[in-house]
């Protein structure tokens, strides 16, 4: 069952543009280009909590704090990518670090958390312990 334009055009295929003005058929739309950093699939490891619909302190129980590792979304950009051009991205969000839209900034001593996501509390989600950044 073809989805169909009033012009007859099939717009599944066309991605319903309407057709150029010098009859040719409508080009593709070009996929965004592919970016040298990547930091690679959502692990989801933490989520960002509201602190204000926390439980009370005394009723959270005190557990050992979960490794590096197994807080982080993504992993780390590898030394041998930044040496090939790549740029950093935060582990918890996933944003490249740059001054550009949607970018963020990363302080060295950070362990590649930026500057956003050390503001905010989190949950280990396989634990339920909650941590933050600092």
């Amino acid at each position: 069952d073809a989805n169909v334009a009033e012009d007859g055009r099939d717009a599944d295929v066309d991605g319903g543009r309407p057709p150029r003005a010098d009859g040719a058929a409508a080009k593709p739309r070009a996929a965004p280009p592919v970016v040298a950093a990547s930091p690679g699939p959502h692990l989801s490891s933490s989520t960002t909590i509201d602190v204000d619909a926390l439980q009370p302190l005394s009723s959270i129980p005190i557990q050992e704090a979960p490794s590096y590792d197994s807080v982080i979304n993504f992993t780390r950009c590898t030394p041998r990518q930044k040496s090939g051009g790549a740029t950093n991205w935060c582990v918890l969000c996933g944003k490249l670090e740059g001054t550009g839209d949607d970018c963020v900034t990363i302080p060295k001593q950070n362990k590649d958390v930026c500057k956003i996501c050390d503001t905010v509390t989190w949950k280990h989600n396989a634990s339920g312990a909650y941590f933050k950044w600092c």
